[in-house]
C-alpha cells in the first residue's frame, strides 16, 4: 500500500508539472474542453509512464 501511495503521489506531481508546462489549465477548460481532454489525458498518461519506467 505504501508503495502505491508513492507512486500515486509521484504522478500527481509529475502530472501537475507537466500540465503547467504545456497549458493543460482551467483556462484551457473553460475555452476548449476537448483540447483540454485530450491535453490532461496525454500529460497523466506520460506521468504514469515515467513512473513505471
Amino acid at each position: 500500500m505504501e508503495i502505491d501511495r508513492q507512486a500515486n503521489e509521484q504522478i500527481d506531481f509529475i502530472t501537475s508539472r507537466l500540465a503547467k508546462a504545456e497549458g493543460v489549465t482551467t483556462d484551457l477548460k473553460a475555452n476548449d474542453l476537448l483540447k483540454w481532454i485530450r491535453g490532461a489525458n496525454s500529460v497523466r498518461i506520460r506521468a504514469e509512464a515515467q513512473v513505471i519506467r
